[in-house]
């Protein structure tokens, strides 16, 4: 007859706990994955949100001034204004900081385009990838003046 060896239940507490172990392996990954996600989603966010409101910024400057690139370095004096004068480009760091053209993680262009009675403007702002982060088109018709309007 055999001896049987008594029972202690180890066996069962060991697959019990590789059963716990692999439950919260399985959620913690699962939560890394989401937080990872809104942490993406967030900085997405903020890049809009910085994007827009240089974008409105820059938008006021050209309503404010005669549509003109040299007009317009007087609110940016950090910009760049290309040899036709018709591009205004401004280069931001990560955190949205003003630097040079060769530190910009985003970019901001404006092709103006004034003429005698509109000042407008295509304004993009992109990452260093070149991906589109806004776009805003704008255009401001200039009133006659009333010496204009009776000649």
């Amino acid at each position: 007859m055999k001896k049987r060896r008594p029972q202690t239940g180890y066996g069962l507490f060991f697959i019990e706990f590789i059963i716990a172990l692999f439950f919260f392996l399985l959620i913690g990954t699962i939560c890394i994955r989401v937080f990872v996600y809104a942490h993406q989603v967030t900085q997405k966010a903020d890049a809009l949100s910085h994007a827009q409101a240089l974008s409105a910024s820059l938008a006021e400057a050209i309503e404010g001034s005669d549509g003109s690139g040299e007009s317009l370095l007087a609110f940016f004096p950090d910009a760049v204004l290309s040899e036709d004068k018709c591009l205004l480009t401004l280069s931001f760091h990560q955190d949205f900081t003003e630097c040079n053209q060769e530190e910009a993680f985003y970019t901001l262009t404006a092709e103006l385009s004034p003429s005698e009675r509109r000042k407008a403007a295509d304004i993009t702002v992109k990452n260093r990838d070149q991906e589109l982060i806004y776009h805003l088109s704008v255009s401001f018709y200039r009133p006659l003046t009333r010496e204009e309007a009776l000649s």
